[in-house]
């Protein structure tokens, strides 16, 4: 390796270019190592480059001859090098062939027969996903113009009904009844034209909470937006106002045998059509139905508070009405909203109603309610009419015994607490 000798500053590692040519121009011009540019060229106003780059340009040449002189003198062993290099090659290429023309087929099989047609199929899978879901958006459609134009039929007759129910002339007896048979029959079909509407706009709420997409089509978002909110609204307000007319025909005496039979049907359906349409507005009817029962019972045993022997027979009218409270109980209970939970309407009624309290366990009755608020309303107007004394309160302190024995005559086999309930109006005459 004497031959590189002159290249050792070139062979140095690691090699600075921008070293090696400063050291260069250095030498060339007569400068020392520790010379800096500016004082060479302070020293001589003119740098010598030409002497540099011919000495760059004889190393060149120098290392060509060199390169030349290595190759002359080695060319056996290079020869020999490179036919080993290229049998080598052809001796790996041919074994390695028949693997490659083997993995090269598995994997245009592979292609052909697998990926090309998994592609395929999900591009098609996509297209049916989508066919399907415009399918079925169609069919859905359909199915909510079908019941709607059902309904819109059907929505006319419900104000005719309305009105011929409504309209009534007596001239005499005959006509009279023929008039009230007249009503009562409207009255049924009206009814049952409510029952069917309900169903109806029942099944549209499940169409659209089948498919939630229908609701983004134009002409289905105009209808339920508009349409159907206004007409919905005023169904559900008959239909709440309609069981609570049957509600309060369980008080009446008269109805009896199939009458009151067909009465207690309807009341089932009319609560859960209500309850499906809106829970709000059932519990709303049921609601109202027992306030008002709970007023006039309470109003019926106030007014004796001046006339205490007249508490036998208003006990015994409010004892009666009552049992609507007992019936209204039993159709609640019949009527299963969830089958999985066997939830009832009269369930619902405990746990949402304006009756129920933290202190009302759902084993309480309807009945006890009515006569928890019916004793409170009762002990009021007691307190205050004995409390202002004169002849009502030595009349409330002279008969408190009428009132204790018609209470125990009245309530006692009625169940456990009504009768206790009441007893605690009469405190204040202890």
């Amino acid at each position: 390796m004497n031959e590189l000798k002159d290249f050792d500053n070139v062979l140095q590692d690691p090699f600075s270019p921008v070293k090696f040519a400063n050291d260069l121009l250095l030498m060339t011009n007569k400068g020392s190592s520790n010379d800096t540019s500016e004082e060479l060229q302070n020293s001589n106003n003119v740098i010598d480059l030409d002497t540099s780059i011919k000495k760059i340009n004889f190393d060149l040449n120098e290392i060509d001859k060199l390169y030349e002189r290595v190759l002359s003198k080695n060319s056996n062993i290079l020869i020999n090098h490179i036919y080993e290099s290229k049998q080598n090659s052809e001796n790996i290429s041919n074994g390695l062939l028949a693997s490659l023309n083997f993995v090269e087929l598995s994997y245009e099989r592979l292609n052909n027969e697998v990926y090309k047609p998994y592609e395929l199929s999900q591009k098609l899978q996509s297209t049916l996903n989508k066919v399907h879901q415009t399918s079925t958006l169609l069919r859905d459609s359909l199915l909510y113009l079908y019941i709607f134009n059902m309904i819109k039929t059907l929505t006319p007759q419900l104000t005719t009904n309305s009105k011929s129910a409504g309209s009534s002339i007596v001239t005499n007896n005959k006509q009279k009844e023929n008039e009230k048979e007249e009503n009562n029959s409207n009255n049924k079909n009206r009814t049952f034209l409510l029952l069917k509407l309900s169903s109806l706009y029942y099944q549209l709420q499940l169409t659209l909470g089948k498919n939630i997409n229908l609701i983004s089509l134009t002409t289905i978002k105009n209808l339920q937006n508009d349409w159907i909110k206004n007409n919905q609204r005023q169904l559900i307000r008959n239909l709440s106002n309609t069981l609570y007319q049957h509600c309060n025909y369980l008080n009446h005496p008269i109805q009896k045998g199939q009458q009151l039979d067909e009465i207690n049907q309807l009341i089932c359906k009319l609560a859960q059509s209500l309850y499906l349409l809106s829970p709000k507005d059932f519990n709303f009817s049921i609601n109202k139905f027992m306030e008002s029962l709970i007023t006039t019972n309470s109003q019926i045993l106030i007014k004796t508070i001046n006339n205490v022997k007249e508490f036998p027979s208003a006990l015994s009218r409010v004892t009666t009405n009552v049992e609507s409270l007992n019936v209204l109980q039993d159709l609640l209970s019949m009527v299963t909203i969830d089958s999985l939970t066997q939830k009832t309407l009269l369930s619902i009624i405990f746990i949402n109603n304006n009756f129920s309290s933290p202190s009302h366990s759902s084993n309480h009755s309807l009945e006890e309610i009515h006569w928890m608020k019916v004793s409170q309303l009762f002990k009021k107007e007691l307190e205050i009419s004995f409390n202002r004394g004169g002849p009502v309160g030595k009349n409330l302190l002279k008969n408190k015994s009428i009132l204790k024995d018609t209470m125990h005559e009245y309530l006692e086999l009625r169940n456990n607490t009504s009768l206790s309930t009441m007893l605690k109006s009469l405190s204040i005459l202890s």
